[in-house]
């Protein structure tokens, strides 16, 4: 059972339950009014009790409609509330998340939220009014008259099953009806764009039948689901007479052999049946919905459900002085990507990653980030304080080529809505020489991630990203590759200006021996290391 009221805070809660009792009030106003209407004796009208009726009418619509108004807004609030609690839930466990896509991320968020939304949360909340108001409703009409009365709620209960058995033709038949028009539709429009085709092919008399079999198989299916429709209606007819008319045919029998069954009770009983049968109806149409949706219902909320894995994230370590890789392993399909993999590199090394695509390169940088889980071996910090650890997450920030840069402020794009101060801002931006190359500075808007700004500028800005938190490792992932010589050189020298460890990624560089280690991955193995001897 998926509990979505766990969603809502304690007064939600509360004004849900309370908006869904006083729904079930609301099919009671007309039964009232009738049955006080015809409990006044016609032969002794006063001007007295012409006014007490027409008061109690008013006050009851009064309060009917007054009910009806707070079971709107209660409704409104259940509506908004778990809405928006549920898919900023999603959104945050979707944004660690590694196992989806970014498109099916997307999707979840807009489309599954807005189909969860009509088909599944408002029909969850709609279940419970509508059964809150069958039974009250069912309450009353027993209340007038045990036996009777139960026999006018059983047979309205059976009213609606009829339709709801035949709902699957009805929708089968409507399908096929709606397919034949699309093709009657195409193949008339194909036809008459095709006319001289088919004229200078002597094809016009076989298309002339072509049209009419289509025809044909489209009437057919109108004449099936008018077939339906009818049988529908007949069933519908002869629950009615079930529900209803037989029901006072016993209540007059009931009177004929002495049982007390006033006129007023009779009526009232009848017109609260007939108001019984919308929710019970409405009730089985939202099952069905609920059902329909279930599906999409299960994923998100399996996500939801889902234990938090970020307990790397959570971890404050102090300085790394050194980050340890040993006899890791990763393979993708039976295929061995990398193998016995071992490294140790030192705060403010600077690490050259080298080797032929598909060797491992970006698979290693993942599995640093958590991104990925290595099949063997461990990636662990030596932090100042001589604690060594697996949880240095927060420590590690990474640039690539193309770093994503949002429509907004270079002030946004550098905070991402945490709390820096603009001379925070304005120190990175000039440690990356950005300063003065910007018009408005901070306030300069970058706009379809950065094509108002160079490629050189676009890096820079992740850069100071990454100056702006501290961290103690960055991991480089070609950062260079799209940029041209002036600009890459730039990017370069920033980068060895960094007193922080740097792992690096990249297919050509011309001068490898301001590098501290250089590692050469091939398939399967590291076929070359070299380390500077004088640092």
């Amino acid at each position: 059972m998926i509990n979505i009221f766990k969603y809502l805070d304690k007064k939600t809660k509360y004004l849900t339950i309370i908006g869904a009792l006083a729904n079930g009030g609301l099919a009671l106003g007309q039964p009232l009014v009738v049955a006080k209407a015809l409990s006044i004796d016609q032969n002794n009208l006063t001007y007295s009790s012409i006014w007490k009726f027409a008061l109690f009418g008013f006050s009851v619509y009064f309060a009917l409609y007054s009910l009806m108004l707070f079971c709107n807004h209660a409704n409104n609030v259940f509506r908004r509330e778990i809405h928006m609690n549920i898919r900023t839930a999603l959104f945050q466990k979707l944004m660690e998340d590694r196992e989806y896509s970014e498109d099916e991320k997307i999707t979840m968020l807009t489309q599954d939220m807005e189909f969860l939304g009509d088909n599944f949360f408002e029909r969850y909340m709609s279940i419970s009014c509508w059964g809150f108001g069958a039974l009250i409703t069912a309450i009353y009409i027993i209340a007038q008259n045990v036996l009777l009365g139960s026999i006018f709620v059983f047979f309205t209960i059976l009213r609606p099953i009829p339709q709801f058995l035949m709902n699957n033709k009805l929708k089968n038949s409507g399908d096929e009806m709606s397919q034949g028009r699309t093709a009657v539709h195409n193949q008339i429009s194909d036809s008459i764009r095709g006319a001289q085709t088919l004229r200078m092919n002597q094809a016009l008399p076989e298309n002339s039948q072509r049209v009419w079999n289509i025809n044909l198989r489209y009437q057919r299916a109108i004449q099936k689901f008018v077939f339906t429709h009818n049988i529908v209606f007949f069933c519908n007819g002869f629950m009615v007479f079930l529900s209803q008319v037989l029901p006072l045919v016993l209540g007059f029998f009931l009177a004929m052999h002495g049982h007390h069954v006033s006129v007023a009770s009779l009526v009232a009983m009848y017109i609260a049946a007939g108001q019984l049968v919308g929710p019970i109806q409405n009730i089985m149409y939202d099952v069905v919905e609920v059902q329909g949706a279930k599906t999409t219902a299960e994923k998100i909320f399996g996500i939801l459900n889902r234990a938090d894995d970020s307990e790397s994230d959570n971890h404050s370590i102090s300085q790394v002085e050194e980050l340890e890789i040993s006899h890791l392993s990763k393979s993708y399909n039976g295929r061995e990507i990398i193998r016995d993999l071992n490294l140790a590199i030192q705060q403010g090394e600077k690490v050259l990653i080298k080797g032929p695509s598909g060797c491992g390169k970006s698979t290693l940088f993942r599995m640093i980030t958590g991104e990925e889980k290595a099949d063997d071996g461990t990636i662990t910090c030596r932090t100042r304080d001589g604690a060594k650890t697996s949880y240095f997450i927060r420590q590690v920030g990474i640039i690539s080529q193309h770093p994503f840069l949002f429509n907004d402020t270079v002030r946004y794009n550098l905070s991402l809505g945490q709390e820096f101060s603009d001379q925070e801002l304005e120190t990175v931006l000039r440690q990356v020489k950005l300063d003065h190359e910007l018009t408005d500075g901070l306030d300069f808007v970058i706009t379809n991630n950065g094509e108002n700004i160079s490629g050189g500028q676009r890096v820079r800005i992740e850069l100071a990203r990454f100056l702006l938190r501290k961290k103690d490792i960055l991991l480089a992932d070609e950062v260079t590759a799209a940029l041209d010589v002036e600009n890459s050189q730039m990017v370069r020298d920033l980068i060895f200006s960094l007193p922080m460890m740097v792992l690096e990624i990249a297919h050509h560089i011309d001068n490898e021996s301001r590098y501290d280690q250089v590692i050469e991955l091939r398939k399967n193995k590291i076929s070359d290391t070299n380390l500077k001897t004088n640092r």
